[in-house]
């Protein structure tokens, strides 16, 4: 599942991407398009398991699974106003993210592989020629594939985001960022579990 997550990923971000770059070059050459990539780290990932009546049977989520943590990788596409970067920016891109989690008991583990699409705004907090930061806020949707080990059945549902990070921008392309997001398993009108996760992102944006 986790080849099959990357090569969607792929062919995706080849699509959309292209796409989009050849649009707004098309129609808006002073904006400044700007391509970002992170390596995602997650040091604490909660789940809670919801009072949702849906969840019966061989696609239950116990609630004793303990906290756990888990690593990912962003891609994206942000706008710029090439002239006036005091105004608020937008963005785009693809999350894929893996948590790791065990029971309280030790009866059985899960790995909670996530494809999720996010769009961006982002609001300068702070400007120099080499230093900037920047408020991100992200909304985004996908779904969650969760693998438990051979004692409980494998399900994929749905997942929504949103994110709120901080953006440490250090010479125009390296990039810092930290803070949180919470977040709902489910499909609608049935909730698996919900929660919130701390991030820690190291990147470069070209």
């Amino acid at each position: 599942m986790r080849k099959n997550l990357s090569i969607i990923l792929i062919l995706i971000l080849s699509s959309i991407f292209c796409h989009a770059e050849d649009t707004v070059l098309d129609t808006a050459l002073e904006v400044d398009l700007r391509w970002n990539a992170k390596a995602v780290y997650i040091p604490l990932f909660s789940i809670l398991v919801s009072d949702d009546d849906g969840i019966v049977d061989d696609k239950e989520i116990e609630d004793d699974l303990k906290n756990g943590n888990g690593y990912g990788l962003y891609i994206g596409l942000d706008i710029f106003d090439s002239y006036d970067i005091e105004t608020m920016q937008m963005g785009f891109g693809f999350i894929y993210q893996t948590t790791k989690h065990k029971t309280s008991s030790g009866s059985y583990t899960l790995d909670a592989d996530t494809l999720l699409f996010e769009v961006n705004s982002y609001l300068v907090f702070f400007d120099s020629d080499n230093f900037k930061i920047f408020q991100q806020v992200g909304l985004s949707a996908g779904f969650v594939d969760l693998n438990f080990d051979d004692v409980r059945e494998d399900f994929t549902t749905g997942m929504i985001a949103n994110r709120y990070l901080l953006n440490f921008d250090c010479f125009n392309h390296i990039l810092f960022n930290i803070g949180g997001g919470i977040y709902a398993w489910g499909q609608p009108g049935k909730t698996h579990a919900y929660g919130g996760y701390f991030i820690l992102e190291i990147g470069f944006r070209f």
